[in-house]
Parts: C-alpha cells; structure tokens; sequence
C-alpha cells in the first residue's frame, strides 16, 4: 500500500544515508590532512550511483540505493570541495573564489534538470538523462585529478591550513 507518508519515509532514506557519509567523509579528510583524492572518490561514487540507478529501472531497491551512492557522493564531495577556498585563500580571492562556486553551483541546479529533460524528451528514456550527468561527473573527477594535490598543514598554533604540494 502507498501512502504519501510511505513514499516520504522511502525518500527520506538516500538523505539519511548521504548525511552519514558526507560526515564521514569530511572528517576522513581533515584526519587524512587530503583533499583532492577524497573530492575525487566522492564524485566517482556519484557517478557509479547515477550510473546504478539509470541501468536498474523497475528494480527499486536497487535504484534506491543507486540514488542513496549517488546523492552520498555528490554530498560528501561538496563537504571536501568547500573546504578548500577559505583556508587556502585570503581576503577578496577567497570572496571571489567562493561566489564562483556558488555561481557554478547555481547554475547546475538549473542546467541539470533542463539536461535530463531534453536528453529525456529526444531519446524517450529519462534513464539517458542519469547517464549524462554520470559522465559529467566523470569529467569532474578528470579535473579534480589535473588539479594540484592539496593537503592539510596545521601552523603553529594548531590551525589546519591547506597548500598546495608539487
């Protein structure tokens, strides 16, 4: 039997599930003193569930848990990605960097669903649209890894600051 009360409570667990892991994540990152190999696990984990739950349509516990990989990965690389702006940054460039990121964010938000329905609308399967943004979040962890590593220093007085290593 579905009730609207049955479909929140299934909707609800891929947010659960991305809650845990994004602060697992996270706190794996500041321990490790790593971004960059932890920012491009994340999106690969995203990917490999978008990927999941457009191949398994009609199997809902596995879309589901596609879903729940997906929205795990996509939310515990934003954790790493935020982090790295305001401590590698100072002043204005920091400022700068961080309103680019929310532009970009931003306007993802608004692109993706556009893609999924015109990949959707031109190919009669809205599982093409899921395998487009999965090979989108490839490309993200092709640039993720063209980046220069960057790690966790603390300084003296215990702060952890991040550089970049060559």
């Amino acid at each position: 039997v579905r009730t609207p009360m049955a479909n929140g409570l299934v909707t609800m667990l891929p947010f659960l599930v991305a809650t845990v892991a994004m602060l697992a994540i996270s706190r794996h990152s500041d321990r490790q003193g790593e971004r960059r190999r932890h920012l491009i696990a994340s999106s690969l984990a995203s990917a490999l569930g978008l990927a999941l739950a457009a191949v398994s349509a009609g199997m809902p516990v596995l879309s589901l848990t596609g879903l729940a990989l997906a929205l795990s990965g996509a939310l515990g690389g934003l954790a790493v990605l935020w982090a790295i702006p305001g401590t590698l940054l100072t002043g204005v460039a920091a400022g700068a960097a961080i309103a680019l990121m929310a532009t970009i964010g931003n306007l993802s938000g608004y692109v993706s669903p556009v893609l999924i329905g015109w990949i959707s609308q031109h190919t009669g399967h809205v599982e093409n649209g899921l395998l487009a943004l999965s090979a989108i979040t490839c490309a993200l962890s092709l640039c993720a890894w063209a980046l220069a590593p960057v790690v966790v220093v603390p300084d003296e007085t215990g702060t952890a600051l991040l550089s970049s290593k060559s």
